[in-house]
């Protein structure tokens, strides 16, 4: 009889430690996995910033509209996915020019995007997740 008290006891203890471990490491796999998801929308809309750079002749205050403009949603209401918070967005843009001779000083223009995840309280403060693309044009 001793015996099987024992098991009990012992599969007891092995939920206890399990179930709150599992659920930490749950945790930590789906914040990585949404931090993925959203480092890919800033990598989006910062090649999406380099082209209109450089296909659209864009002011660093257009693009930085834009870009903000990309990730909230409101560029193309009718489709739906995920948006991110524009508030949380924060939008770098250098644009330079040619200066001759442009073959040995290339232009580059770049555009850093930031977001501010913010984190459960048990979790610790929040962190920036960034992207960037840079462009030359000649």
């Amino acid at each position: 009889m001793d015996k099987t008290l024992n098991q009990k006891g012992q599969a007891l203890l092995e939920s206890v430690l399990c179930v709150p471990l599992f659920v930490v490491l749950l945790t930590a796999f789906l914040l990585h996995c949404r931090v993925l998801i959203i480092r890919q929308q800033l990598l989006m809309a910062a090649r999406y910033g380099t082209d209109g750079i450089l296909f659209n002749d864009w002011t660093e205050g257009e693009v930085a509209g834009e870009i903000k403009r990309f990730l909230s949603g409101e560029a193309a209401p009718e489709i739906k996915g995920r948006n991110l918070d524009p508030e949380k967005v924060e939008v770098k843009v250098k644009i330079s020019k040619s200066v001759p001779p442009p073959v040995f000083n290339p232009p580059s223009s770049w555009v850093e995007v930031y977001y501010r995840v913010e984190l459960p309280a048990w979790m610790g403060r929040g962190f920036y997740i960034s992207a960037r693309s840079e462009v030359m044009k000649l």
